[in-house]
């Protein structure tokens, strides 16, 4: 778990908390968990997770620790918040904001991992550097082509693939 806070000294009843989730597997789990607070080299930790999880119930945009982690090989476990729902949709899970869901989800993300890593295979042009430049290449010659002449429509954004 990274992040702010994500710390046995930033928030002690944490581990506390941890330990009564593991409950009888708590020796078998504790030593997969690790609190790791912020972090300077995400791509590290992406490309060593499993799982990659957005679980918030309120207050994101569009969060780009999914595509992030994902492209980093991570399957992506998130709520119906903000667009993550349309970033995850066929390259990972969308759960509800419940723990047990959330629990369920991760399980399901670990075991069908393997079914995960072939979908994004499929689609990982949509993520791509070279579609989010030919967008960006798109918006401002559209802009551009609108403030020097009436007369022609901006050019359309590339299809996603």
């Amino acid at each position: 778990m990274c992040g702010t806070g994500m710390t046995a000294v930033d928030q002690p009843a944490l581990s506390a908390d941890i330990d009564d989730a593991f409950g009888e597997d708590r020796e078998q789990l504790a030593d997969r968990l690790h609190l790791l607070g912020v972090r300077r080299d995400m791509e590290t930790v992406y490309a060593g997770s499993d799982v990659v999880a957005l679980t918030s119930s309120f207050g994101e945009a569009a969060p780009l620790c999914l595509i992030e982690g994902m492209m980093c090989g991570a399957v992506p476990v998130s709520t119906d918040i903000g667009d993550s729902a349309s970033i995850v949709a066929g390259h990972g899970i969308v759960t509800p904001p419940d723990p047990d869901a959330i629990a369920s989800a991760w399980t399901e993300a670990v075991v069908g991992r393997a079914e995960f890593a072939k979908a994004h295979a499929r689609s990982r042009e949509r993520f791509s550097r070279t579609r989010m430049i030919a967008s960006y290449a798109a918006l401002i010659d559209g802009l551009h082509a609108g403030h020097t002449t009436t007369s022609t429509a901006p050019p359309p954004l590339p299809e996603p693939l």
